[in-house]
């Protein structure tokens, strides 16, 4: 509450009062201590504004074959195959090591090295909550979660989290790793859904370093609003000083026509920009999102984008600058190169690998299932890869680097 709207403040409180308005005290002082929203704007606890530019940290605690360059394949489809090779406890062990090396400290060390100041960590909801056991949460999701909250308040990088894959899967797409009963399918899938937010919400009630809580990445369904509604009122049962981040709804985040205002006073909405089949860059898009944000009074920030040329991530990101989106993630931080770098510019580049790791990854994202390695072929492959993805032996797109930071 600010001090001076009392109806008879006392001396002390006047005082203060006074020394606000020439300026000596900062009026925010009773603002909000963690980004939030303030209008159009996301703003510090000071009242500063701020602009997230960042990265998107995807197949670590979510994975997605186009990043190991394994196919449109789900998480679940990459597990089935991995234990089609190696067997599921050699497959157990290898996703713990994915866990433990795919992402460490350096690469939030690299990130700040390189000028981000934000990180969108994309996590599958199995990694608290499996599906047989549900709303009994995991210590080693935790473990995981609380790791890359703890890296980025040692070097400067704020933590957006990002629900990519809700039980059930919140679209038809293999990126939310879809189950045979969607989300919005089944009550108790929106309940885990609720539950879920719920239990992050409080454990990391106080953890400034978190931008936000994305709730549903890509959500893809008719009745989204009430569903976002029902997870908002879970947080804010347990954290009221957090932003949330409504993600638009149709396909890639791309519509906000389901909207009408505001969800939470806190709040940001977000869209993600992709163009797969030409060089279009969505400004006109960019203009009506942004129009939006004006007569809402809410920040407008992109989430995702990436998946095309350097030149087109340039312009891209000029776009939002110019108009004044207030944040923007890059996808992906890191991925193994698949297409020609002029067709579908890398940032970080996983590379090498050797024959064990080709064939793997071929085995992997097949479509029939031709052509498994055996076991021990596999599993010098997958030993391979995760050596070949730790940071210091990635490389540096320096193109797709000064497409993002031309200055």
């Amino acid at each position: 509450m600010f001090p001076c709207k009392q109806n008879h403040p006392g001396r002390l409180t006047l005082y203060l009062c006074i020394l606000m308005a020439i300026g000596i005290f900062p009026a925010n002082l009773y603002a909000n201590p963690f980004l939030h929203r303030q209008g159009t704007q996301i703003v510090d606890g000071r009242g500063r504004p701020v602009r997230l530019r960042g990265v998107m940290v995807e197949g670590w605690l979510q994975w997605n074959g186009s990043l190991w360059s394994a196919g449109l394949t789900s998480e679940t489809k990459i597990r089935a195959r991995i234990e089609e090779m190696i067997g599921p406890e050699d497959a157990g062990r290898f996703q713990q090591a994915v866990y433990d090396e795919f992402i460490t400290e350096a690469d939030f060390l690299k990130m700040n090295e390189l000028g981000f100041n934000a990180a969108r960590i994309a996590f599958n909801h199995t990694i608290l909550e499996d599906d047989n056991r549900p709303f009994v949460y995991k210590q080693r999701g935790w473990e995981l979660l609380d790791r890359a909250i703890a890296w980025g308040e040692r070097h400067d990088i704020y933590i957006i989290l990002d629900l990519h894959s809700a039980p059930g899967g919140q679209s038809d797409v293999f990126v939310s790793d879809p189950d045979a009963e969607k989300l919005w399918e089944t009550e108790q899938n929106i309940e885990r859904t609720v539950a879920l937010w719920k239990a992050i919400a409080n454990r990391y009630k106080d953890k400034r370093i978190i931008a936000g809580y994305d709730l549903l990445n890509e959500p893809h369904f008719d009745e989204l609003v009430p569903v976002y509604e029902r997870i908002i009122k879970g947080v804010r049962e347990v954290d009221n000083r957090h932003m949330v981040i409504i993600s638009a709804g149709g396909i890639a985040s791309s519509d906000f026509s389901m909207f009408d205002g505001l969800l939470d006073e806190n709040s940001a909405f977000a869209f993600h920009t992709y163009n797969f089949l030409g060089s279009d860059t969505r400004e006109d898009r960019i203009m009506e999102y942004m129009q939006f944000g004006k007569e809402h009074s809410v920040p407008i920030l992109n989430t995702e984008f990436g998946a095309h040329s350097v030149e087109w991530t340039g312009q891209v990101v000029n776009h939002y600058e110019t108009h004044d989106v207030v944040g923007w993630i890059f996808w992906p931080w890191k991925r193994v190169p698949s297409f020609d770098a002029e067709g579908f510019s890398a940032l970080v580049e996983i590379t090498g690998g050797g024959d064990s790791w080709e064939k793997t990854r071929k085995y992997i994202g097949s479509l029939f299932g031709f052509g498994r390695p055996d076991k021990e072929q596999a599993l010098r492959g997958l030993r391979a890869f995760l050596d070949a993805s730790r940071i210091e032996n990635c490389r540096v797109n320096q193109d797709t680097l000064r497409a993002l930071f031309p200055d």
